[in-house]
């Protein structure tokens, strides 16, 4: 027979090509007619159907040997991986800080014979407690026993699956801790950059808890929603090179959004050439950006972690606490003459939608009236500060409640676009027996932040107690339950030579 016709193969049979087209046009046909079915097979069922699609083949079902990510990938771990580590041996670490080298308001001066004046340096002794984070993570003892979708085509076991993605994880909450995390909030947990940069405040003087109110305004910038200009943030890099901070930022990170809006100021009214000699394409925008201060030029990074969630979690997590805001506190009161006002203006007053999450050790609940886990709502016309009340006195002994994340939406705005604007302790500072949540305006829905950091070892550092480790735990079940750990805290021993520019704003 003509080669042409045929192919060889099949254990050395020769198939010529005409049938290989009819069966061709067969399966077309006959998957057509069961197209209703295809996929929907029951085990063990008789495959029935009509016009005879009951003789319809079976169709191969296909799976990726990859698995595809709808979330971050490990690009998204920014400031971890700039961070300098220091391996510690206590879970006490003390270290010194020279603040001043000796007494700067005196004069050098000295008359011919004279015995001079006695210049005293000023330290500091800096201590900072080693704190413990893990991911727990559980598999089944079939899943260690089966072939499982791997990774960029190769196979792997569920085990080392599960630890991958567990590690993501763990480096993921510690990525948004190193920015975020207040110890306030939880004694678990150590402090971030924001609060060793600025300090931070919850108690707005009438018995309850408000939103974090910065305690120093030396390194900090609050832009109340404007937008980031490039002479802002060299106003900033010489106010950090200064007396009396003496500051040498080597790096700027920055929400994304912020990122965004800076990159289009540059394309917008940059001054580039805007194509090379024989290129064929044109491109906007720019894959990094650089401003030159004092330390030479300075990397600016947009950190896609740095902000906590924008959104509410939209059902309960972990081991939720079954908790509901207080009855009495289920519509806001107005502010009264002793809670803080400074932060609301004029132009901000309208009516305002709220969320809340009740947060313990092991889990988080999106709280609602019954507290099944629903949102709630809140109303409430800005004359002074929105007060929110939620009897936790008894519940919190049992459910262990830490504190509360808070989202608001813009004036007029719809539920669903509450955006995260801070979070309270339970009972905190508060006198009564409930936890009382004044909103006191100091964070804007949808801005970013920016850090001017010096980011050195003699700034800052990870003191780190313990290498990344995978800890086994006891087996009760037929799973395979295990800690993915790590043991350190941030120490930033010198804020006073960084930088906090607050509640930016963006053009995206």
């Amino acid at each position: 027979m003509d080669a042409i016709n045929t192919l060889t193969g099949l254990a050395g049979q020769e198939v010529p090509v005409a049938d290989l087209v009819q069966l061709n046009k067969a399966l077309r046909n006959n998957m057509a007619k069961a197209a209703s079915q295809v996929g929907t097979i029951t085990q063990g069922a008789a495959f029935a159907g009509s016009s005879g699609s009951e003789l319809a083949p079976l169709v191969p079902q296909s799976i990726q040997s990859t698995l595809d990510s709808a979330t971050f990938t490990e690009q998204a771990i920014v400031f971890w991986r700039n961070l300098m580590r220091t391996n510690v041996t206590s879970t006490l670490h003390e270290s010194a800080v020279v603040k001043n080298y000796g007494s700067m308001g005196m004069d050098p001066w000295l008359a011919e014979g004279g015995g001079g004046t006695n210049s005293h340096g000023d330290y500091e002794r800096k201590i900072v407690k080693i704190k413990f984070l893990a991911e727990r993570r559980e598999i089944t003892d079939v899943a260690t026993m089966v072939g499982t979708v791997g990774y960029q085509g190769v196979a792997r076991q569920a085990l080392a699956q599960q630890t991958t993605d567990g590690t993501r994880a763990l480096l993921a909450k510690m990525e948004r801790s190193l920015f975020n995390a207040d110890s306030v909030l939880s004694d678990l947990a150590y402090d971030g950059l924001y609060k060793q940069l600025i300090g931070s405040s919850y108690n707005n003087g009438s018995g309850g808890n408000c939103d974090v109110t910065p305690t120093t305004t030396t390194n900090y910038t609050d832009k109340r929603g404007a937008a980031v200009s490039p002479q802002d943030i060299i106003d900033i890099l010489y106010s950090v090179f200064a007396e009396p901070n003496f500051g040498m930022v080597n790096k700027i990170y920055c929400d994304p959004k912020v990122f965004g809006s800076l990159v289009q100021q540059a394309t917008a009214y940059g001054r580039f050439d805007s194509m090379d000699s024989g290129a064929s394409s044109l491109v906007f925008g720019a894959n990094g950006l650089n401003i030159v201060g004092p330390a030479g030029t300075v990397p600016i990074v947009a950190c896609p972690l740095m902000s906590e969630a924008e959104s509410p979690i939209s059902a309960d997590q972990g081991t939720a606490p079954s908790f509901a805001v207080a009855t009495g506190g289920q519509a806001p009161t107005e502010g009264t003459a002793n809670a803080t006002t400074t932060s609301w203006t004029a132009a901000e007053a309208g009516t305002y939608l709220y969320k809340f999450v009740a947060v313990s050790d092991s889990g988080a609940q999106l709280l609602d009236n019954s507290g099944n886990g629903h949102s709630i709502t809140k109303t409430a016309t800005i004359a002074n500060c929105p007060v929110f009340e939620f009897v936790d006195s008894t519940a919190t002994a049992t459910t262990g409640i830490r504190y509360y994340r808070a989202y608001r939406t813009a004036a007029g705005g719809a539920a669903s676009t509450a955006k995260y604007i801070g979070s309270f302790p339970v009972n905190g500072e508060g006198s009564g027996t409930n936890t009382k949540w004044v909103d006191n305006n100091s964070r804007l829905p949808g801005s970013g932040r920016m850090f001017f950091l010096q980011q050195t070892p003699d700034v800052m550092y990870w003191a780190q107690l313990l290498d990344f480790m995978r800890r086994p735990l006891a087996q009760v079940n037929t799973t395979i339950p295990f800690l993915l750990m790590l043991f350190g805290s941030l120490h930033v021993k010198v804020p006073t030579k960084n930088w906090v520019l607050d509640n930016v704003g963006s053009t995206l």
